[in-house]
C-alpha cells in the first residue's frame, strides 16, 4: 500500500447490538478515509447518501459538542418519512462486505439480533478510491460500446503505466 502512496490504518472498530440500536445518527467519516465493514453476525439496514445531499438535511446541534455538528446530521431515514435526496438503502447480511467512500453519508442500523460488525479504513487517501472509479469507468464503457473487457483493461494499464 505504502508504494502507491496510500497510509495504512491498522484500527477496527467493532460494532455490537441488538434490532434497532445504532452506534451514530447519520453521519459522514473523514472524506480521505474509505470504510469497509464485514458484518459478521445478524442482520443491518443500512442508508447512504450522495454528499450533497447534506444541504437538503438540518445539522445535529448538540450543546457543548459544536464540532460535531459538522459530521452529522438530525434526520433519521428508519423512522421519519422519506425525503428525495440521491442515495441508496438496503440490507446487509452475515457474511457481506459493505464498502463505503469516505465523502458518503451514512446510517446503519441493527435490523436483527446479535448484529456484530467490524469495520477499519485499510487506507487513508483517495489514491485507491481514484483508481477504483477510473476501472469503474473503463469496464462501463466497454460494455456500452460492445468493447472487449480485456482490451480495455489491458489500455487502462498502460494509461496508469504512461502517468507514472
Amino acid at each position: 500500500i505504502r508504494e502507491v502512496g496510500l497510509h495504512h490504518e491498522s484500527e477496527a472498530r467493532a460494532f455490537y447490538g441488538g434490532p434497532k440500536s445504532y452506534s451514530y445518527p447519520l453521519h459522514r467519516d473523514l472524506p480521505d478515509g474509505d470504510v469497509l465493514c464485514v458484518l459478521h453476525s445478524g442482520c443491518k439496514d443500512v442508508v447512504m447518501l450522495q454528499p450533497h445531499a447534506r444541504r437538503q438535511m438540518a445539522r445535529l446541534k448538540v450543546p457543548g459538542f459544536d464540532s460535531i455538528s459538522q459530521f452529522t446530521w438530525a434526520y433519521d431515514f428508519f423512522s421519519q418519512p422519506p425525503i428525495p435526496v440521491d442515495g441508496w438503502a438496503g440490507t446487509l447480511r452475515a457474511g457481506e462486505l459493505l464498502y463505503m467512500p469516505g465523502e458518503m453519508l451514512h446510517h446503519l442500523r441493527n435490523s436483527c439480533r446479535h448484529s456484530f460488525t467490524i469495520c477499519r479504513r485499510p487506507w487513508r487517501a483517495s489514491m485507491a478510491r481514484d483508481v477504483a472509479l477510473e476501472t469503474l469507468k473503463t469496464l462501463r464503457l466497454a460494455r456500452e460500446d460492445d468493447e472487449d473487457v480485456t482490451e480495455a483493461i489491458a489500455a487502462l494499464r498502460q494509461r496508469r503505466k504512461a502517468r507514472r
